[in-house]
């Protein structure tokens, strides 16, 4: 079985070749089945065949707490995992507010489940399944002992780069369609280890002293 995935009306019109007008109304006759979500509908199409992943990498990065980094993280999964796309979502900060947000209780998260696998040169942890707003993603989970990964990881051998090596090794490129990882804030230089990928990173920054400080460290 294939796995359904949501076209915007106007996106969907222009690949069927017809007026969007008349989309609407062949939606209001039951003629065509669609869903809504938010203020917008959709209509659901079911892939067939296998699925080969994109591979997308996406990193949320901040100088400074409260600028909706994690809010990004999360409301831009769960936009895309409505739309079809399998997302991964990784916690890489150790105050693991993405992951509470998620209704994981952070008291239950082992180090194991956490990137502290990844430090320990273990691999990817498998994900957990969980929800966002009823839609279901992929999560690698953090606790507040992913704040030792600061310390270990000047002393590993290309330390800066091995979450883009677990993502590659794992697997994880090829299983999901985005993979939205929730960086720390970069006290130390050795906390931009989950900028360090070959795909994007996003940064939600504005200059002022406060920022340029936080990222001397880098420039030293």
């Amino acid at each position: 079985m294939g796995q359904a995935k949501l076209i915007p009306l106007p996106e969907y019109a222009r690949r069927a070749g017809i007026p969007l007008s008349t989309l609407r109304l062949h939606i209001r006759e039951g003629r065509i089945q669609a869903v809504r979500l938010g203020r917008y509908w959709y209509i659901p199409v079911e892939e067939k065949g296998k699925r080969e992943g994109k591979g997308r990498v996406f990193t949320l990065f901040t100088h400074a707490g409260g600028a909706g980094k994690t809010s990004l993280a999360r409301d831009l999964g769960f936009e895309l995992a409505s739309r079809g796309y399998r997302i991964l979502l990784v916690d890489a900060d150790p105050q693991a507010n993405l992951s509470a947000w998620l209704g994981v209780d952070l008291s239950e998260v082992e180090d194991r489940e956490t990137l502290l696998a990844v430090v320990e040169g273990k691999g990817l942890p498998e994900p957990r399944r969980v929800e966002v707003g009823g839609i279901p993603v992929g999560l690698v989970p953090a606790n507040m002992n992913l704040a030792m990964a600061e310390v270990v990881i000047p002393t590993k051998s290309l330390g800066m780069v091995l979450l883009r090596t677990a993502l590659m090794e794992s697997g994880a490129l090829e299983r999901y369609d985005f993979v939205l990882i929730d960086s720390p804030l970069p006290s130390v230089p050795s906390r931009v280890w989950p900028l360090l990928r070959e795909r994007v990173s996003w940064f939600r920054w504005k200059p002022a002293p406060r920022g340029f400080r936080r990222f001397a460290p880098w420039w030293r």
